[in-house]
């Protein structure tokens, strides 16, 4: 080689290390409720039924990450920019699939989600609903659409925001009426409705599902936690457990089973417990109150 020729070669290796381009991006972590596993980095809608229905082994695509594996009953995630991109735009198509599939169950099935995938609103087909028996195949099968939505909906919010404890809002709404049947925080609150919510929905939005009949917000900050309980205490001026200095959930208990827990929660977290004002009969050998909240949200994503 020419003195020529190596002194160019010489010259675009400097500027190549001198921009960075040999460098490696660096990566962040996302987290994930552990059946995430189920969606990610699936070529298709349909492949998702064959992963769950195979048990196959997590691993990740070096298109969408580095790394992916389960812990604490979560699913994390090492990715670059360019990673997580790639990753946001093949949830985006397996989304519009699950969307598609839904769409095709009735005339009726709409789904909106802005490009921030901060909501994502739902309207179901009247038809389908007041015909179809609530364990029928059917209905399961859209339950599983539902389900797909939702969570590939907050999984691309996670991505796009960085925040791995976000959540988003579900909203169902009467395709008949075009009245809201149903919201949730998910997925701190669970998406759900009754009978008795769809007939009121032909009439008038529902602003408080059934299963939160009943519930208010109570302010918290979090005193001690560990693996068997969590210890709040309630914030000033509140009317329900008024003579309470501090309330607790025992992670042990089934209470603490139906109730989606913020991930490591840590001493001084401020969260808004949805409560009823009663206490959890439960035996825990000390004298603070227990209750049975039905859903624990940090506050920084709730209105007051």
């Amino acid at each position: 080689m020419n003195v020529k020729k190596w002194s160019l070669l010489a010259c675009s290796c400097a500027l190549m290390l001198t921009t960075g381009g040999c460098q490696k991006q660096e990566t962040s972590e996302y987290r994930f409720a552990s059946y995430y596993e189920w969606f990610l980095g699936q070529p298709a809608y349909e492949d998702v039924f064959t992963y769950m229905e195979e048990e196959k082994e997590l691993q990740i695509d070096a298109t969408y990450g580095d790394e992916a594996y389960i812990a604490d009953d979560h699913l994390f995630l090492q990715a670059n920019d360019t990673q997580r991109d790639a990753l946001i735009e093949q949830n985006e198509q397996v989304l519009q699939e699950a969307i598609a599939a839904l769409e095709e169950r009735g005339e009726g099935f709409t789904v909106e989600h802005p490009d921030d995938y901060a909501q994502v609103t739902i309207t179901l087909d009247p038809d389908f609903i007041e015909t179809n028996d609530v364990f029928s195949e059917h209905t399961f099968s859209m339950g599983g659409d539902l389900f797909a939505i939702a969570n590939i909906t907050l999984a691309n919010r996670i991505l796009t925001t960085k925040d791995s404890d976000i959540g988003i809002t579900v909203t169902l709404k009467n395709g008949g009426s075009g009245h809201i049947l149903s919201d949730a925080c998910y997925p701190y609150q669970a998406i759900s409705y009754t009978q008795r919510d769809w007939e009121s929905s032909k009439q008038q939005d529902v602003e408080i599902p059934s299963a939160r009949e009943g519930y208010t917000k109570l302010f918290v900050r979090v005193a001690e936690v560990d693996e068997q309980r969590i210890i709040f205490t309630p914030e000033e001026g509140r009317t329900l457990y008024a003579e309470d200095a501090q309330l607790e959930l025992c992670l042990d208990s089934v209470y603490a089973d139906d109730v989606y827990i913020p991930y490591q929660l840590k001493q001084d977290d401020a969260l808004v417990l949805e409560v009823n004002g009663r206490y959890a009969l439960h035996e825990d050998g000390d004298d603070i109150a227990d209750i049975a909240p039905i859903s624990i949200i940090p506050k920084r994503y709730v209105e007051e």
